[in-house]
């Protein structure tokens, strides 16, 4: 007699039949494990709806301006910013660059200033701490107020000179300029700020001008599409359609930051291409992951300009794509923070087609041998960098 066994319920299978039951059941496993997924339906695409301003941050009351004649003749001329010079050295030419912002973070008049507040005074604690969600009202302080005290800090340049211009207010520098260049922030209206420092004799109407007259500067020189114009003018690559904006470091680099949110909005207004490889998320407006507290600053001004038509780019093959030299133009965001695909930039671009950026603090010559590799913009070109032997300013 063939073997039996018992299972649940206590009826009787036959243990031949069982095993085949089994080994049927395995074949039918492991086949649909092999399947290919079931198609799914995409996921709805998302959307966004600006949020209802909430008073009173929505609106601000413009200053009554003096004619433009009576500004001029009466306060003026105020000088026109100077053309930009440049240090040519032995080693390669050097080119002043500068932390820029967004247009889009300006005022568009002259704010209506309230008398009891004369200077803003704004530190990263004590009582005129704000938090990372308080933008609007960081920004309400510099407008409400004549001035907003700033200083040099790890080099001359520094955000929140450019956060205060672009309030309607004057910086006050409680050092002025007398430790920075004439390399450094060229395109900042350095007489004109020094002349407008806090005064007994200085009317509301000449204040009114000399604002009027920052404001028109800062929206025609200060912002980051006009430091991408600067480096595309300086290469002479003012017709470039597509670049490739290189760096090693997704996190915060203002010169890096703002450099790169210009070259996004120039491209996209002339229907051109910027991909950028690494992608720094707090750019971006949509699917940031991180928080704003763990952004340099808080993120103020900088963080999140870039929307989505910045961000359809496709960032794979670089390797591959310089070779077949798909770029007009190859930028190196951050020559301390890595410098990824730099052997395949240099084998396969000339230097007349590589921007290279040092945007970091004051810290005497830096990158020395790389000033003759291509367009080489620094941040901070101090008194060392200006006396390095064999080196000239060219105006």
């Amino acid at each position: 007699m063939r073997e039996k066994i018992g299972i649940k319920g206590g009826s009787k299978v036959d243990v031949m039949e069982r095993r085949v039951e089994l080994e049927l059941d395995g074949i039918i496993k492991s086949m649909a494990s092999n399947q290919p997924p079931a198609p799914t339906s995409p996921p709805p695409p998302r959307t966004y709806a600006p949020v209802p301003c909430i008073p009173p941050f929505c609106t601000f009351e413009c200053a009554p301006l003096p004619p433009p004649s009576t500004c001029s003749s009466k306060y003026g001329p105020f000088p026109p910013p100077p053309p930009p010079p440049h240090l040519r050295c032995p080693s390669g030419n050097v080119h002043p660059i500068s932390i820029s912002i967004p247009s889009t973070t300006i005022v568009p008049c002259v704010p209506l200033k309230d008398p009891s507040s004369k200077i803003a005074v704004q530190s990263s604690s004590g009582p005129y701490k704000f938090t990372s969600n308080e933008e609007h009202s960081y920004k309400a302080s510099y407008r409400a107020s004549y001035h907003g005290l700033t200083r040099k800090k790890s080099g001359c340049d520094c955000l929140r000179h450019y956060e205060i211009l672009s309030q309607g207010s004057v910086p006050f520098f409680t050092d002025g300029f007398e430790d920075c260049t004439d390399m450094v922030m060229v395109h900042f209206p350095k007489e004109v700020v020094n002349d407008s420092k806090p005064r007994d004799d200085m009317s509301d109407e000449e204040y009114y001008c000399r604002v009027d007259y920052l404001l028109n500067v800062t929206r025609s020189s200060l912002t980051t599409v006009s430091a991408a114009r600067q480096v595309l003018e300086t290469a002479g690559k003012e017709d470039v359609m597509k670049v490739l904006f290189l760096g090693g470091n997704e996190g915060v680099d203002y010169v890096r930051d703002s450099l790169l949110h210009g070259f996004k909005v120039l491209m996209r207004e002339r229907g051109g291409e910027v991909v950028d490889f690494v992608r720094p998320g707090h750019m971006y407006l949509k699917d940031y992951k991180g928080r704003n507290e763990e952004l340099y600053g808080l993120g103020y001004t900088y963080s999140h300009w870039i929307e989505s038509w910045g961000d359809d780019v496709y960032r794979g093959n670089i390797k591959e794509r310089l070779e077949q030299r798909e770029f007009d133009l190859v930028v190196f965001g951050s020559v301390y923070r890595g410098m990824p695909f730099w052997e395949e930039v240099r084998e396969h671009y000339g230097k007349e087609e590589i921007v290279l950026v040092d945007g970091e603090d004051e810290h005497g010559r830096g990158k020395e041998e790389l000033w003759g590799e291509g367009w080489f913009f620094m941040r901070e070109i101090s008194e060392e960098v200006v006396n390095t032997e064999g080196c000239e300013i060219i105006r």
